[in-house]
């Protein structure tokens, strides 16, 4: 990117921004621009804040001490409506990634999964993992298990409820969704505290890697392209400095 296209871009309004971002893999546009200079080259200068929950990400946002930040892409529109008990207008006007999400079982929810498998019932599909788990949850002992998400809001959400439904899991009666951030995902898997989750990376991957869960399925299994991450402004924000907005997602 030249500076001769930043020479001809509006000026902008603010040149220096607060962006947060959360600890996943799809946070790599904001962080690789700053590593490579696309900010600068753009005439703006940026510090990035890694956050540890959405609530934070969304409430800083809205506080003002954000100017932008990585949201889950339901997040400005549920934030908008107030549908999470907060209103105020949001809006986005870049998708920052796709897909990217998995739904990953404790090792030992796994093992109870393949037992009540049948020769004829190859785990082949996110569909075939989740009627194996209603198999599971039929059993004699009929457990009530419990899975993660990052927040009530989310494509992860709709990603595992959508999951569930293909089973013919019934949630909130065999099934207890709850929310955690990102972070305390694996280690709470691992200290039983939760028997699945539905995340980003790299955290399905870390579960794998430490021995302690698998990946039954997916997001691209159950919807593949998916909006996953976006940029989150305050619709005021964005009236207030355009041509700020314009270059940050130019960058």
């Amino acid at each position: 990117m030249s500076i001769e296209i930043s020479k001809q871009l509006p000026k902008a309004e603010l040149t220096h921004l607060n962006l947060g971002y959360m600890r996943l893999s799809d946070s790599a546009p904001l962080i690789v621009a700053q590593e490579l200079g696309f900010y600068e080259q753009l005439g703006l200068t940026v510090t990035l804040h890694r956050e540890v929950s959405w609530a934070n990400i969304r409430d800083k946002t809205i506080a003002g001490t954000f100017d932008a930040c990585q949201m889950l892409s339901p997040m400005p529109l549920v934030t908008t409506l107030g549908a999470a008990g907060i209103r105020v207008p949001m809006l986005t006007g870049l998708i920052l990634s796709q897909n990217g999400n998995a739904i990953t079982v404790s090792k030992t929810l796994w093992n109870k999964m393949i037992q009540a498998a049948d020769n004829d019932q190859p785990l082949s599909s996110a569909v075939a993992s989740a009627k194996l788990l209603k198999k599971v949850l039929s059993g004699d002992t009929k457990p009530v298990l419990t899975f993660a998400t990052v927040h009530s809001f989310s494509s992860h959400t709709l990603l595992l409820r959508q999951w569930l439904a293909a089973g013919g899991v019934s949630v909130d009666v065999e099934v207890r969704i709850i929310v955690l951030p990102p972070e305390q995902m694996v280690d709470s898997l691992t200290e039983g505290v939760i028997d699945g989750f539905c995340v980003g990376e790299p955290w399905n991957s870390l579960a794998v890697e430490y021995g302690t869960g698998v990946i039954a399925a997916t997001g691209m299994q159950i919807c593949d392209g998916a909006p996953e991450k976006v940029l989150g402004v305050l619709e005021d924000w964005h009236n207030r400095n355009p041509a700020t907005h314009l270059r940050l997602r130019l960058a």
